[in-house]
């Protein structure tokens, strides 16, 4: 259990209601959290805040027009940051729930762009969160990849040379390479768009199953439109929807009944020629992820899609589906390279491919500003900004702080001296040896933290009684101990946001308190010893937020 956790269980029990908000209180106020309880419930807050006081967790309680703001003591901090170092499992409080995350699905018309990068690394950091929060969690990705599709058939007319949709330097580079394999030759060219599109797409595909390996954004399931239609799903499907009267003829086309369950207007599932639409398909797939028992399914989508999200809420009701189905669309995002700010078009063959950027920025930093703002915004992409080593990158300002950290314990490994006087005190006070070989290998590495060092006396009995004295120290572990509540949120809003401002936040404050005291003072070990353990859990909250996002910590910049 978090300390938010814990506090709102207390403020439940103490007061009798169970609809407790409990939020950050605002800078100015210098409280911790503060909740309206009283307003929302119209009871008196001095009534309200008699019965908090009898509770041990809080230093002061105050009202704040009507707000009850409240302080917490430095005691239950320090307890709960212990927990921390402890590396205890906090059990969530939210139910796991088997969930399907469906994000990044395309057209396989050529390798992953820019804007698809923003939609993948969300998923996939999502997905992290998700699971780290206690869900059963299926990363799936929806292959349109069908000979029926309208995008796949214009992809095997830019192979033919009939057309110029899609038609990037890399599409004119595997063309070359497959007509080099024989895998384009005579007899395939011979054959309709669709099934010439159907061809480069399947080689496409494995290019980006590759990259996406390369990149780490993880897949458990890759569903693929083509077998809905080589299966005989779709025909099935057709069947199905004229038994419940949900289609109907009308100027050659075959339409459904979408304007009754709430839609806008009913929509055309196949062509006045025969051709489905897009949109039969989605009905299929939907269908089958409906039937496959998820408590809760996830869909992330690029931009430009609200018409089809209100279609795929619509779907949902036809086939009588009342479990959370929720909907995230992704906004566009823009390049500014020298001052200059331009639009990408997968479809002209303009875009920017996500692996140039990648190798041009980095890996780590492209991911970060994809996922630094809001996916429900436009997104100005600065590649000169991640370039700078320097603070005003944000990603390196964050990982600069982790190896910081890391460079304060190595100095410890090179100064026999400082390093004696630290075991010897710990050895006063709990006849622990320390070995050489301890020393050399679990202290340097940090891991120490998790194993032998935090198993010692020192940190379940003195731990408690150590006073961080300075605001800032205290500042750091209320940060440090705000990242389990951030993930919870998180797996709750789905604003994976959250998490990089966060991560900035603490690298913030690490900083700037590095800049300020000496972590490592010969002269004083007992303060020595304080701020070791005060940095390493900033460090283990770094690496933690990192690896949720599917970023690196570095141990030296």
């Amino acid at each position: 259990m978090t300390l938010k956790q814990k506090i709102i269980a207390e403020l439940q029990k103490l007061t009798k209601i169970k609809d407790i908000i409990l939020i950050k209180a605002p800078i100015h106020t210098g409280a911790d959290f503060t909740t309206n309880i009283a307003l929302k419930t119209g009871a008196n807050p001095e009534e309200l805040i008699k019965k908090i006081k009898k509770s041990k967790l809080f230093l002061k309680i105050e009202n704040n027009k009507n707000f009850i703001n409240l302080w917490v003591k430095q005691e239950m901090l320090i307890k709960n940051f212990q927990n921390f170092l402890l590396a205890k499992k906090q059990k969530p409080k939210i139910k796991g729930l088997k969930i399907n995350v469906e994000f990044l699905s395309s057209n396989p018309t050529g390798m992953p762009q820019l804007g698809n990068g923003r939609n993948g690394f969300w998923g996939h950091a999502l997905c992290n969160i998700l699971k780290a929060s206690g869900n059963n969690i299926t990363r799936e990705f929806y292959l349109n990849d069908s000979k029926e599709s309208k995008q796949i058939q214009e992809l095997g007319m830019t192979v033919l040379g009939k057309a110029k949709t899609y038609n990037s330097l890399y599409l004119k580079q595997k063309i070359k390479e497959l007509k080099k394999n024989k895998i384009l030759n005579e007899n395939s060219l011979q054959k309709n768009p669709g099934e010439i599109g159907r061809i480069m797409a399947e080689a496409i595909f494995k290019d980006m199953k590759s990259f996406f390996k390369k990149i780490n954004i993880k897949f458990d399931n890759f569903f693929s439109e083509d077998e809905l239609y080589s299966s005989g799903v779709i025909k099935q499907l057709l069947t199905i929807l004229e038994d419940k009267n949900l289609v109907y003829m009308k100027d050659g086309a075959l339409w459904i009944k979408l304007k009754e369950f709430g839609h806008t207007q009913d929509e055309v599932i196949a062509r006045s020629n025969g051709k489905p639409t897009y949109l039969m398909a989605d009905i299929a797939y939907h269908k089958n992820k409906f039937e496959r028992n998820f408590d809760k399914l996830i869909v992330i989508l690029g931009a430009d899609h609200h018409n089809h999200a209100s279609r795929l809420k619509i779907i949902a009701k036809i086939w009588g589906y009342h479990k959370p189905f929720d909907i995230l669309i992704t906004q566009l995002v823009r390049v500014k390279h020298n001052n200059k700010t331009s639009k990408m078009s997968k479809r002209l063959g303009t875009a920017v491919e996500l692996e140039k950027t990648i190798n041009n920025v980095g890996a780590d930093a492209t991911r970060f500003m994809l996922l630094s703002q809001s996916i429900e915004s436009h997104m100005v992409f600065d590649t000169m900004l991640l370039k700078k080593k320097n603070n005003n990158n944000p990603i390196y300002y964050i990982q600069y702080a982790h190896a910081r950290i890391y460079s304060v314990f190595a100095k410890i490994k090179n100064q026999k001296t400082l390093r004696k006087l630290l075991w010897k005190t710990k050895s006063k006070i709990t006849n622990y040896k320390i070995q050489t070989k301890f020393i050399k290998t679990e202290f340097v590495k940090i891991k120490f933290i998790k194993t032998k060092f935090l198993k010692i006396k020192f940190i379940k009995t003195k731990f408690l009684k150590i006073k961080f004295i300075k605001q800032e120290e205290i500042n750091l572990i209320k940060k440090v101990l705000e990242l389990q509540d951030v993930v919870l949120e998180i797996s709750q809003n789905y604003k994976v946001n959250l998490l990089t401002e966060y991560l900035s936040e603490l690298a913030k404050l690490f900083h700037n308190y590095y800049d300020k005291y000496r972590i490592i003072d010969e002269k004083n070990i007992k303060t020595t010893e304080t701020r070791l353990v005060l940095i390493t859990g900033v460090k283990m909250a770094l690496e933690k937020g990192l690896k949720l996002l599917g970023i690196n910590a570095p141990e030296k910049m």
